[in-house]
């Protein structure tokens, strides 16, 4: 059989009493996934003793904080004893519970809460460290390539030469409108202001 029809045979949905996000802890019903162990360790091995409590992004059950997706498919942690305890405690009245416990609960099924996930994290600052590490390292090597591997400029690039031209330029009396010619006084022998 085909790995999707599979997965399509092995999942059924069951009504599941879970706590309402309401401060009253009214119980409301909600679908929890629920797959023979045998088939689910073989399409998720890597979900572990963990909750599917949703389809998760095209089927597959994976945790990640997202604020544009708040509800990841599977719990952050996995079933141990003390988690499934507190779960039994969770379905009672939620005013019996004291804060840590709450926060257990809480952290048991999500690793951040949303106003973590949204903060800044300060990862621009490596970023931008590392860039600035890469553009030093480009520069050093442009350094190191044009003054230890380039060959030397030729003779007609040195002051010399460039002056050299200039003065045989006006004495061969080239361009006389345009050129350098036009701005030479033959008579007096210098620069025209």
């Amino acid at each position: 059989m085909a790995l999707c029809s599979l997965r399509a045979l092995a999942v059924k949905r069951v009504a599941v009493n879970v706590r309402s996000l309401s401060a009253n802890a009214s119980k409301s019903a909600a679908s929890v996934v629920q797959i023979d162990p045998k088939l689910r360790d073989e399409l998720y091995p890597k979900t572990g003793n963990r909750d599917i409590v949703g389809y998760g992004i095209n089927g597959y059950p994976m945790y990640f904080d997202r604020v544009g997706m708040p509800f990841p498919s599977i719990r952050f942690r996995a079933n141990t004893p003390d988690v499934l305890q507190l779960r039994e405690k969770e379905k009672g009245d939620w005013r019996k519970l004291s804060l840590e416990e709450k926060k257990a609960v809480y952290r048991s099924s999500f690793r951040m809460t949303l106003s973590e996930v949204s903060a800044p994290s300060g990862d621009w600052k490596l970023v931008l460290g590392c860039g600035f590490g890469v553009l030093g390292a480009c520069a050093l090597f442009y350094w190191a390539l044009k003054y230890y591997l380039s060959p030397p400029l030729p003779m007609t690039c040195t002051p010399e030469w460039r002056e050299a031209s200039f003065k045989r330029a006006i004495d061969m009396r080239q361009d006389p409108v345009t050129g350098y010619a036009a701005q030479y006084d033959y008579e007096k022998n210098k620069w025209k202001n």
